[in-house]
């Protein structure tokens, strides 16, 4: 039960509560070719209430970067309103996929920039 609650965002042996709905996440990507450094920006945007808080949600990102045989894959903790993620990359990432194994129970929008946009599927 332990891996469940992990993947959602709760407590092992805390109650879960399902009357918040689900997270809305809305992800942007930014590229600094100076630093070699990929910025990830993640909005929870769900309206908040009394019902509906912030969410931890523990969000994978894969970056392709030629040269490297697999994705680099990291996992975004996220848990504000608003939360930049910096990694640092051996070159521009060709495709950024959000959640990548579709894991996560949430409602995100991610819009890659430019040519990304062609080899996305999420």
């Amino acid at each position: 039960m332990a891996g469940v609650a992990a993947r959602i965002g709760t407590t092992p042996g805390e109650p879960l509560r399902v009357d918040g709905g689900v997270p809305e996440l809305k992800v942007d990507h930014a590229w600094d070719s100076n630093a070699k450094l990929a910025k990830i920006t993640v909005r929870q945007t769900q309206k908040l209430s009394e019902q509906v808080r912030l969410f931890r949600v523990p969000l994978p990102v894969t970056l392709t970067v030629t040269g490297q045989k697999e994705p680099l894959r990291f996992t975004m903790d996220v848990s504000k309103e608003v939360e930049d993620f910096h990694f640092t990359l051996p070159a521009q990432p060709e495709l950024v996929r959000i959640d990548p194994d579709f894991t996560v129970l949430a409602k995100i929008s991610f819009t890659p920039p430019g040519p990304m946009r062609l080899s996305n599927h999420r």
